[in-house]
């Protein structure tokens, strides 16, 4: 049986003692390596569903803010160019909050917007979509 343990200043490092031979072993950093990136998809339990809009963009503004990503929504975080040597980590952070918003749907929503190719494409889209929809429907029901 094979012994793992941390070694180092390096928080990647493992070294596996096994009997008399020991390797050392390098994880390699991808582009995200905040904690705080590596969450599960399921972000809300409240799914899109056409009729649920502000219930379900609250539940998820919470996230993408409290994740500290709003700014891939509402466009501060600006697209770098595909050249620029901050793109690999942007585009990595904006596929996240794609996948954040892309989950918590019905799968007949999603088809609709999984070929967008921006968090912030979907997002506007979803918005201009169900926010007022949501408003005419709510105002009927009064």
């Amino acid at each position: 049986m094979a012994k793992v343990a941390m070694t180092g200043a390096c928080r990647g490092d493992l070294e596996v003692a096994s009997g008399n031979s020991q390797s050392n072993f390098t994880n390699v950093p991808t582009a995200i390596s905040e904690n705080s990136n590596h969450t599960s998809l399921q972000i809300t339990t409240h799914k899109l569903n056409g009729t649920n809009f502000l219930k379900w963009s609250r539940s998820v503004l919470m996230v993408v803010r409290g994740k500290g990503k709003l700014g891939y929504l509402d466009g501060t975080i600006a697209k770098p160019n595909t050249i620029d040597p901050s793109y690999p980590t942007w585009e990595a952070h904006d596929l996240i909050v794609m996948a954040w918003l892309i989950h918590p749907m019905e799968d007949s929503i999603v088809n609709t917007y999984i070929l967008f190719p921006t968090a912030k494409r979907i997002w506007d889209a979803v918005t201009l979509a169900y926010l007022d929809l949501e408003n005419s429907s709510e105002m009927f029901e009064l």
